[in-house]
């Protein structure tokens, strides 16, 4: 896997957003989550080959 820059932050305050908080640009929540739901199906697959412990 490539090696890749750190992503930036940014301040999102005022009207725009509920509660204020970060931005992180080039992260989305929908690659983010298929990520997850990626790992738990491995999980699934190989779960009784894992070793004990």
């Amino acid at each position: 896997m490539d090696a890749q820059p750190p992503s930036t932050t940014t301040k999102i305050t005022g009207p725009v957003v509920l509660n204020a908080g970060s931005d992180a640009t080039g992260v989305s929540t929908n690659s983010t989550a298929l990520y997850g739901l990626a790992a738990i199906q491995d999980l699934a697959l190989v779960g009784d080959r894992l070793p004990d412990g």
